[in-house]
């Protein structure tokens, strides 16, 4: 055992002394010794590939064989009917869900594939036998709804579920696992609406409880060929991973799906998947933003919205009252590629965003999408706030207002947004008056009235927002800048890069590091401590690649001129 790495073992294992000991036990049996051997014995175990007891062990008798204790608590507790309804915890990995439960069952839901065997089944049915499969240790009970299998039982759910499905391959197996991959595609669906609509903070708990069941799904829908449950299981992923900053493991996701949908040698859409080859091109999109790749961003956006509009083309020469559900969708989706194309062009800080942001507005406006108006007030307004040539102070509060006004109070994520610009207006302010020679009262009211909306924002927002709490900590600490508090102005900038970093933003990270070196600098005169957060800087925006180049340059002058001070090199 010296030498091998078994700290994935015990974290599968959480503690639990009874998956300690059977985990070990069995990976003694299969001579693992290495720490690849490790890694791979884990992940058979989290797919119940792994037995943790051969035959000859669960012959041993109830009182030294976990198989056998389960097998006669199983085979007391339940009638072969409900053994067959609770194999089916097979299909899912770490959590499982009352409701999704009765998806499997549910012809609406998984269609032909709906698994006969929960039929019938009620949520208060679910409940009660899953409370059952609790009680005999089976399970662990969560709350709302939800329930925990026990972290030493997947392989025995992998032979329950074999027993009465029959193994891999088997049709009837094929078809619960097309019932699970549907079942679980319509949940990520509808938890991406929920967060579209405002309710991110609602579902963010499930979310995190359903990440391995969207994740395994998602690999069943690819090999059923089921593209609609697989776009189902990535919106669910997209929602969660946003909004907690793993940008890396998403852009691996989307990398790995592409080919699924796009054509290689036009780009364009593979024949019947045209609808998922459109959000699989948008998340393209964001990741060639995050990347500040704008030509490639350009190009995938443009190709998107062309296709959009191709598709929307009826429905806008249809009076409004008279569009159908597809049609609205489809009007919908052309005022998303309009805003996407907008915050493109918006980031390169070109004027002609504010054309596609109006479109946008227009479009929302025209279906009643209020919460996609919303955002689209919310882009014109940043518009007129950060654009040269653009730049009108009034026109952006009003938008910043309009989108404000837009949004119910379960929409914390689009209020803090909203409350975050009106306070960048305020700074805004602040800098206009102080050009002016504005009294010290008018800048206190306009330093205060910025601290406000950025504090307000930050309450609003989710601890695990990394993309959202960046942005804002990184405002209260310019507002503490300007303040002359250098020690609050730094503790906001430190807790932006902890976001920016989290989140995998090595671009973000570098501006607010920038910014620390000007405020040790010009602030405390303490050039030496400047001089180390200006080359982190410059690292970082070097490896942000070409889109960070002015950044890097700007960054390397002030190093020159930090070094021209004469300050030791540190060590």
């Amino acid at each position: 055992l010296v030498g091998a790495d078994w700290r994935p073992l015990l974290r599968y294992a959480a503690g639990n002394p009874l998956t300690i000991t059977v985990a070990i036990g069995q990976a003694l049996r299969e001579n693992v010794t290495t720490s690849k051997q490790v890694e791979a014995f884990v992940a058979r175990l989290q797919v119940g590939e792994a037995e943790l007891e051969p035959g000859e062990d669960q012959a041993l008798g109830r009182t030294r064989s976990l198989a056998a204790s389960l097998s006669y608590g199983f085979a007391q507790a339940f009638t072969g009917p409900e053994r067959a309804q609770l194999a089916v915890l097979h299909v899912f990995r770490d959590t499982v869900a009352v409701n999704t439960l009765r998806f499997l069952a549910d012809p609406q839901v998984a269609g032909e594939d709906a698994v006969r065997e929960l039929a019938g089944l009620d949520r208060d049915a679910v409940i009660a036998l899953l409370d059952r499969a609790a009680g005999i240790g089976l399970l662990d009970p969560l709350g709302e709804g939800y329930y925990q299998v026990h972290p030493a039982l997947p392989w025995y759910f992998t032979a329950l579920f074999a027993t009465a499905y029959g193994p891999p391959g088997h049709p009837a197996a094929e078809r619960a696992a097309r019932a699970c991959a549907r079942a679980v595609g319509e949940l990520g669906y509808y938890y991406h609406i929920q967060a579209e609509e405002g309710r991110a903070a609602q579902v963010a708990g499930a979310l995190r409880a359903e990440e391995a069941n969207l994740r395994h799904a998602l690999g069943l829908a690819r090999a059923a060929g089921l593209w609609h449950a697989a776009v189902g299981c990535l919106q669910g992923l997209w929602t969660l991973y946003e909004r907690t900053g793993r940008d890396g493991e998403w852009a691996r996701l989307v990398a790995d799906v592409t080919a699924d949908f796009t054509d290689p040698v036009t780009g364009g859409p593979l024949p019947g998947r045209e609808d998922q080859w459109g959000i699989i091109t948008g998340y393209r999109v964001r990741l060639a933003r995050a990347a500040r790749d704008w030509p490639a961003a350009t190009t995938l956006q443009e190709a998107k919205t062309r296709w959009d509009r191709d598709r929307a083309a009826a429905a806008l020469t249809a009076p409004p009252a008279s569009l159908t559900a597809g049609q609205r969708n489809q009007v919908h989706n052309l005022a998303a590629s309009a805003n996407d194309l907008g915050r493109i062009l918006y980031e390169q800080r070109d004027p002609g965003c504010l054309p596609r942001f109006q479109e946008a507005l227009d479009l929302s406006h025209l279906i009643g999408d209020q919460s996609a108006e919303a955002e689209a007030a919310l882009s014109l307004g940043t518009s007129c706030l950060y654009v040269p040539g653009l730049q009108d102070l009034d026109q952006a509060e009003q938008w910043f207002r309009r989108s404000l006004s837009l949004r119910g109070d379960s929409d914390r994520l689009g209020r803090a947004k909203c409350l975050g610009s009106l306070g960048g207006v305020a700074l805004a302010r602040l800098d206009d008056a102080s050009t002016a020679g504005q009294p010290g009262p008018v800048l206190l009211g306009h330093l205060n009235a910025a601290l406000r909306g950025y504090q307000q924002a930050l309450d609003l927002t989710l601890a695990d927002d990394h993309e959202t709490r960046s942005t804002t900590e990184h405002q209260l600490g310019t507002v503490y800048h300007r303040a002359g508090d250098t020690r609050q102005a730094l503790h906001h900038y430190q807790q932006a890069i902890q976001h920016q970093e989290t989140r995998g933003d090595i671009y973000g990270a570098g501006q607010t590091r920038y910014n620390i070196a000007l405020l040790l600098l010009n602030s405390d005169g303490r050039a030496a401590d400047a001089l180390l957060y200006a080359r982190a800087a410059l690292d970082n925006f070097r490896q942000a690649g070409p889109g960070a180049t002015d950044l890097a340059a700007r960054t390397g002058q002030l190093i020159a001129r930090l070094e021209q001070r004469g300050q030791p090199a540190p060590l």
